[in-house]
């Protein structure tokens, strides 16, 4: 049995269970990416949502978006960290002048 509630744009549907004479709404968290594949930066995200903005963090733990959100971070910031190795931004590069390494940085920036 599974009736569907409409209240504007939220369109939900309730799936029950029967137990012995009566009827149990089925509820729970949606799943879930595996958490596990965050690395440095989703870690950072995270705990600056939830330290910071706990009611967004616990909205999205409630959609099942927080971990998807995260490793898009996570990749985001890593994509971000080759693009800038790939134009020799590093430390040997520091070397020729910040104002250098700055417009390099800028063009990161602006290409990503």
């Amino acid at each position: 049995m599974s009736p569907t509630i409409d209240e504007g744009d939220l369109t939900m549907e309730i799936t029950y269970t029967k137990d012995r004479n009566y009827l149990v709404p089925k509820h729970g968290l949606p799943e879930q990416a595996d958490h596990t594949l965050q690395d440095k930066y989703g870690s950072m995200m995270h705990q600056y949502l939830k330290d910071h903005r706990p009611i967004l963090w616990e909205r999205m733990i409630l959609d099942g978006t927080l971990f998807i959100h995260l490793l898009q971070i996570d990749r985001a910031a890593y994509d971000w960290l080759e693009h800038a190795k790939a134009a020799k931004a590093t430390a040997a590069f520091k070397s020729a002048g910040p104002m250098k390494q700055v417009e390099l940085m800028n063009t990161c920036k602006a290409s990503a």
